[in-house]
């Protein structure tokens, strides 16, 4: 039986390197109820509120955090209308807010897929992070 070597791959490179994150935000019909659950849940403790309370009009938010992990709950105040032919074509939302990114030149590239037309939109940005 002959083997065989095989070649060694090439060293990976990440081009967008991530250190790490200050929060993911999460758009929920219920933010109230759904801090609720996370915290009897999941052991999420309530660090902060923003909302009517605190003059911020047109949604509400709860940043919840356990141990390195934050998640901010929103929810609007007032409802988004969305006609039902519109919802096949929402695949999901969110946001996410990087941690420190070393400083360089980086291209921020959104995706925007329609699943009833079955077309996607691109776009580019650079980023200079200093």
């Amino acid at each position: 039986m002959q083997t065989e070597s095989l070649a060694t791959p090439a060293a990976a490179t990440d081009t967008f390197p991530i250190n790490g994150t200050d929060y993911i935000e999460f758009w929920v019909g219920n933010a109230r109820q759904a801090s609720h659950y996370y915290r009897t849940a999941f052991g999420f403790q309530l660090v902060g509120y923003r909302g009517p309370e605190t003059g911020v009009r047109d949604r509400a938010s709860y940043l919840l955090q356990q141990d390195k992990i934050r998640f901010v709950l929103t929810t609007p105040i007032r409802g988004v209308k969305i006609e039902p032919a519109d919802l096949a074509r929402i695949f999901c939302g969110g946001e996410i807010q990087l941690g420190s990114i070393p400083p360089g030149q980086y291209i921020l590239e959104v995706t925007v897929s329609d699943q009833i037309a079955q077309t996607t939109a691109s776009q580019q940005t650079r980023i200079l992070v200093e």
